[in-house]
């Protein structure tokens, strides 16, 4: 019977909070990352129980139903927690009650038992209501189960940390009296599961629901105590206490390497002339590091192109080198810009405009890739440069720094940070060193690798 009573602690808790299926499970999908600590968000958890008229009692009710309900609403509180209560709906499927030719047996529930004699005649009242619920013992032993078949039907749904989460159930155990609950008889439950969006899992859940005092007739306040009394009908519980939702969202910090291609020829101190209005240049980043994905991001990064300044079809000594270009023949001069007018990829539009290009690619074509098993869109936010001596080291290692939202199917779940640092370069009279060799007059730049300090970071929330 102690077992029994348990039981039926723990299944009024779970029937009691509408929270309790905001879950981490052992086989959630949800890395356990590297790098930054988890975005953890606890919600007290406060609300009410309903059990179906008239009530749970030791003797149960009688019914013509095959299914009853009970309803709870359960409020989460705290920064990030939403201020919408959850209620749920848990059917609870009631039992015939054991007869001969419609006689109960003096061991059925009291419910069953039930009967009025006039003239000498018994008529008992599982004749119009044969089937009984929402008696201690059946609520003992199948009230998890409901509640789970419940979750199951239909997951619950909330807002944590500005994320519209589903709640999936995963599993659930008792809180036995002198638990987490309290030394003072109350009862409970711990569950967990997973936390989605749109389907995605993105976060593990623990809930603890602590049922801290009861109503009804000859109710006492203390719920697991009244479960014992013959004479009590509980009509509904209170969940408070040490009760509170935990969302563990699994931040992730992946390191970054990969390459930038440079509009052939490259990139160089006069620049090269084309008769294209832009050209563009081509990168590949992979992030590795546990729960990040090893698939390569492609970056397309087109430039407009510059028109060579002139004066009837001359250029002027002050323009980039390449504007020079020319040939002699026969003692007339024919400049290159007559059939390629634009000049690109000089170090000074690098320079100038490099940020600013990337800024619209990725405004035109947001960044994808995988983090903690999820696939998310990157957001472009905000770009700036990194120069020598900051985040990318003192080796006159250059980048830039991107930051932005993380979306899943259009609803943001987060922030990121890329930091990306070119640590050398290649091409025609590099030196390896790319900041220095953009000084160069002589070298022509064809490619960089990005390595080094370089990462992608992203923080749920």
């Amino acid at each position: 019977m102690f077992r029994k009573l348990l039981m039926a602690g723990a299944s009024v808790a779970l029937a009691a909070t509408g929270l309790a299926a905001v879950g981490a499970v052992a086989s959630s999908g949800v890395a356990a990352a590297t790098g930054p600590a988890p975005t953890v968000v606890t919600c007290a958890s406060s609300g009410t129980v309903t059990f179906a008229s008239p009530g749970l009692s030791f003797g149960g009710a009688l019914t013509a139903n095959t299914t009853v309900k009970s309803a709870a609403s359960v409020l989460g509180t705290g920064t990030g927690c939403s201020a919408t209560p959850i209620g749920i709906s848990i059917p609870s499927a009631t039992t015939a009650c054991p007869q001969t030719a419609g006689v109960p047996t003096p061991t059925d529930p009291s419910a069953c038992l039930a009967s009025k004699t006039k003239s000498g005649i018994t008529t008992y009242a599982i004749a119009a209501k044969p089937n009984y619920y929402n008696t201690t013992a059946s609520y003992a032993t199948a009230g998890v189960a409901n509640l789970a078949a419940a979750l199951a039907a239909k997951p619950l749904k909330t807002t944590v940390d500005n994320i519209p989460l589903v709640l999936m159930y995963g599993a659930a155990s008792q809180i036995t009296p002198g638990g987490v609950c309290g030394a003072n008889d109350d009862v409970g439950f711990y569950l967990t599961g997973n936390a989605t969006v749109k389907g995605l899992t993105v976060a593990t859940y623990t809930d603890t629901t602590c049922l801290v005092s009861d109503t009804g007739t000859g109710t006492t306040g203390d719920f697991f105590a009244d479960l014992t009394s013959p004479s009590t009908i509980i009509t509904g519980a209170t969940i408070g206490g040490a009760s509170n939702l935990t969302v563990t969202f699994p931040n992730s910090s992946c390191s970054a390497a990969g390459t930038v291609t440079f509009a052939s020829p490259g990139l160089s101190f006069g620049g090269a002339l084309t008769a294209n209005t832009s050209v563009k240049t081509a990168a590949s980043v992979v992030a590795t590091g546990a729960g990040c994905s090893a698939t390569p991001i492609g970056v397309s990064i087109p430039s407009t192109t510059t028109a060579c300044p002139q004066t009837a079809g001359v250029p002027t000594p002050t323009d980039p080198s390449a504007c020079l270009a020319s040939k002699t023949k026969s003692g007339i001069t024919t400049y290159a810009i007559a059939a390629k007018p634009n000049y690109y990829d000089t170090t000074a539009s690098y320079a100038t405009s490099g940020v600013a290009d990337l800024a619209a690619a990725l405004l035109a074509k947001p960044l994808k890739t995988t983090i903690d098993n999820v696939p998310m869109v990157l957001n472009y936010g905000a770009a700036s440069q990194i120069t020598p001596g900051g985040v990318c080291g003192a080796n006159d290692q250059v980048g830039f720094y991107l930051t932005g939202n993380a979306t899943i199917k259009g609803l943001t779940i987060g922030t990121y940070t890329q930091t990306t640092c070119l640590v050398s370069d290649t091409g025609t009279g590099t030196t390896g060193d790319f900041f220095a060799d953009l000084t160069s007059p002589s070298t022509i730049i064809t490619g960089a690798v990005i390595g080094g300090a370089s990462n992608l970071t992203l923080t749920f929330g």
